[in-house]
């Protein structure tokens, strides 16, 4: 008896490690050869301002996260980076190709709006201050908030304090705080 449960407990283990589907990061997939990828702009500096075009090259189906903090650079120096301020993952099925939108804002107050089809490469992970606005934006849901935009061009750019403005006053206080 004990080893028919003792089979029964292995196979159900072996079942259930094989249905887990792997999750990867963009940088990850693409540094093991899983993707091909290209990001695209969509027009725009505050909200799902890039596309994302992914091809999975392997058989291998698996969940692709795109991380809250993430930097997507401008392949133009005269066009805005944009930081990543919504994590989302996606399911790609083995040997196909997708497209996505990831919601995001720009970090460079001073340079031009990306338009239409604006190339960008994946950057570097936010951190420090940066780090901690898009962590208060993405728990507050202010992904598309113009006065959280304005919070994160303080940290990236220095702008004042005061050009964060916004009609709910709690928001307002909240993200100068955090500033």
């Amino acid at each position: 008896m004990k080893t028919v449960f003792l089979t029964a407990i292995i196979l159900l283990s072996s079942i259930h490690a094989q249905a887990t589907i792997n999750s990867y990061t963009v940088d990850e997939a693409a540094k093991k050869g899983l993707i091909k990828y290209r990001i695209k702009g969509k027009g725009g500096y505050i909200g799902p301002v890039v596309d994302f075009i992914v091809e999975n090259l392997s058989e291998e189906s698996f969940y692709l996260k795109v991380e809250a903090g993430r930097k997507l650079n401008s392949t133009n120096d005269l066009l805005q980076d944009i930081v990543v301020v919504q994590p989302k993952s996606y399911y790609l099925s083995g040997k196909n190709q997708t497209a996505f939108l990831v919601t995001g804002m720009s970090c460079e107050a001073h340079k031009a709006v990306p338009g239409m089809w604006a190339n960008f490469e994946l950057g570097a992970m936010a951190d420090g201050e940066l780090m901690k606005m898009v962590t208060y934006i993405n728990t507050h849901s202010y992904w598309t908030d113009a006065a959280a935009q304005k919070a994160i061009w303080c940290i990236t750019d220095n702008t004042s304090i005061g050009s964060i403005h916004s009609s709910d006053t709690l928001v307002e206080r909240q993200l100068k705080q955090v500033v």
